[in-house]
């Protein structure tokens, strides 16, 4: 009696280990992770820039109308190699965290003590060291789906401050400017005014008491070109014409070019060019380009001009037989700059005058 007792408990023992190990089984992988990874709540302080961009008093010409077109942010931490963390990736370092514009708005603002305002996300992460960084975007449209599969995939801090961005981003889109200038990036530097990423410490416990302070920056540089053309009596030239130009640059730019890496990114030559077909804008005229820098390499402007020589002969001076003027920066672009470029085309050659103003906003 007591044996076929005994075994009955055994029995009832183990179908209760199997139905444990079958609920188990049935719970989704984020609920199993939570009994074995410890987790607190912080509260990120994070700004973004505010669209539309005013020119401050006295800068040079008006600013081009912008507004404010993204609509996914991604922030990433980056933990350090002693952090226990369970991470989406397996071997990976980084746990990325969404939220659409739409959601980002609703935060609620906070007043800081300098008077800064930031919106307050909050935000239930993995307890442990990390870097943190953040960048605004668009999806669905030309190259944004390289970049989100690029930050995904990121495993360490270098892979993440390595990332790169098409200068072709949101090609063919109606408001790609408005794209391009909404593109922003930056990460926690600490409570000082340091200018290099900085180690948070995410605790047990910190709930309501974790509040880091990040500021996103506007990624783009402004390219701002106006061109005259004038005639050379003196030198024989008439009819002198401004057919095009070409920007050369880079093919990608990096999220975060102000952080130098010790291996560099491959990044090849690429040119865009701009004709330009009324007879007015071949005399005189304006035009604005944008473009994500690479942090080290410096472009160059190469203005295609044609004009009549004393005997009425047609002369030109081009990028193509490597005549055209040519005008080189002399310094790698910095980020949320606007590049005021006054050239003036005299004859087959140029002289060129270069504003640059920071954009605050």
């Amino acid at each position: 009696m007591k044996t076929t007792l005994h075994i009955r408990h055994m029995k009832n023992l183990l179908l209760a280990l199997t139905g444990m190990a079958a609920l188990m089984a049935c719970q989704p992988k984020d609920a199993l992770q939570e009994q074995v990874v410890a987790y607190d709540t912080i509260r990120l302080l994070i700004s973004c820039p505010q669209a539309p961009m005013q020119p401050r008093f006295g800068d040079p010409g008006s600013a081009v109308p912008e507004t404010a077109d993204w609509d996914q942010m991604s922030i990433l931490f980056v933990y350090t190699d002693d952090s226990n963390i369970t991470p989406v990736v397996p071997g990976s370092q980084v746990i990325v965290n969404n939220i659409s514009k739409t959601d980002y708005d609703k935060l609620d603002t906070v007043e800081v003590a300098s008077g800064d305002e930031y919106k307050e996300l909050i935000l239930r992460v993995q307890i442990g060291k990390a870097y943190i960084y953040g960048v605004t975007y668009s999806t669905g449209v030309q190259a944004a789906d390289t970049l989100e599969q690029a930050i995904n995939a990121c495993k360490t801090k270098g892979d993440v401050e390595a990332l790169t961005i098409s200068n072709n981003y949101a090609k063919g889109d109606t408001n790609q400017g408005d794209k391009f200038v909404s593109v922003a990036t930056g990460y926690y530097k600490g409570t000082g005014t340091g200018t290099t990423p900085a180690i948070y410490d995410i605790a047990k416990g910190g709930t309501g008491v974790n509040m880091p302070t990040m500021t996103l920056t506007r990624l783009a540089s402004k390219i701002d070109i106006q061109w005259d053309a004038v005639d050379a009596y003196e030198a024989g030239y008439t009819d002198v014409k401004v057919m095009g130009f070409n920007y050369n640059g880079k093919e990608y730019g990096r999220l975060f070019p102000d952080i130098t890496l010790s291996t560099g990114i491959t990044n090849e030559d690429k040119s865009w060019t701009f004709y330009n077909t009324s007879a007015i804008s071949q005399r005189n005229g304006r035009l604005y380009h944008y473009t994500f820098p690479d942090g080290v390499s410096k472009p160059s402007i190469t203005f295609d001009i044609t004009a009549k020589d004393k005997d009425n002969n047609l002369i030109e001076n081009t990028g193509n037989n490597n005549n055209g003027y040519k005008m080189n920066f002399d310094n790698p672009l910095q980020r949320a700059t606007w590049y005021k470029i006054n050239t003036t085309i005299k004859g087959v050659t140029g002289t060129t005058d270069i504003t640059e103003i920071p954009i605050t906003n």
